[in-house]
């Protein structure tokens, strides 16, 4: 997938924790996977992590999205380790969208260790979200990380419905135009680099 570099930071590290940092979404589209650059932990070696990643733009979930829709974190690190923590989607003024979820862990013989949220499903079970229904926007993700001591060489962000069963929209919805079709702005899709894995949950 095309990575985003458009990224403009809100706060510094401070104490080991990022505040809030926020993403650049691009131009107005349908998409099944995106991914965008994510460096502010890079060199961190380790600890608890809490930060805010909000966007410029709205995200939304419809009701034909796949329930198995998730945003999530990747980091390259020479000795890859699981990431415990939990995570909550952002409403457009900053607060809580849904209830707390835990965070699903992976990682891979080739360094990389990813952490994903899944907001339609309460827990590690796969309950289906009480809290939330289709469709909703959202404006960003609160994390809440607890990092292995490993030093963290890249890291990225990305939205994604791993299964293919409905795109998300970025973006205000197309206008129709005199057609009964609506129209949409679609994206551009590459390789997904995230969504062949194996998610584990610890």
């Amino acid at each position: 997938m095309r990575m985003k570099t458009q990224l403009t930071i809100l706060a510094c590290l401070i104490a080991g924790s990022v505040q809030a940092a926020t993403i650049d979404l691009g131009p107005n589209r349908m998409s099944y996977s995106e991914g965008f650059a994510f460096n502010e932990l890079n060199g961190q070696t380790g600890g608890h992590i809490s930060f805010d990643l909000t966007f410029n733009n709205n995200v939304t979930v419809l009701r034909s999205t796949s329930n198995n829709f998730e945003v999530g974190l990747s980091f390259l690190t020479g000795n890859p380790q699981f990431i415990t923590g939990t995570g909550y989607l952002l409403d457009a003024n900053g607060n809580p969208l849904c209830g707390v979820r835990p965070l699903a862990s992976a990682t891979t013989d080739n360094g990389f260790m990813f952490v994903g949220l899944y907001p339609m499903y309460m827990d590690e079970t796969g309950t289906t979200a009480t809290d939330l229904s289709k469709p909703f926007d959202f404006y960003g993700v609160h994390f809440d990380l607890n990092l292995p001591e490993t030093t963290i060489l890249e890291g990225s962000f990305w939205i994604s419905t791993p299964d293919y069963a409905g795109k998300f929209r970025i973006g205000p919805q197309v206008p129709e135009t005199g057609a009964t079709l609506p129209l949409f702005v679609l994206a551009m899709l590459g390789v997904v680099l995230f969504n062949r894995f194996v998610i584990k949950t610890k």
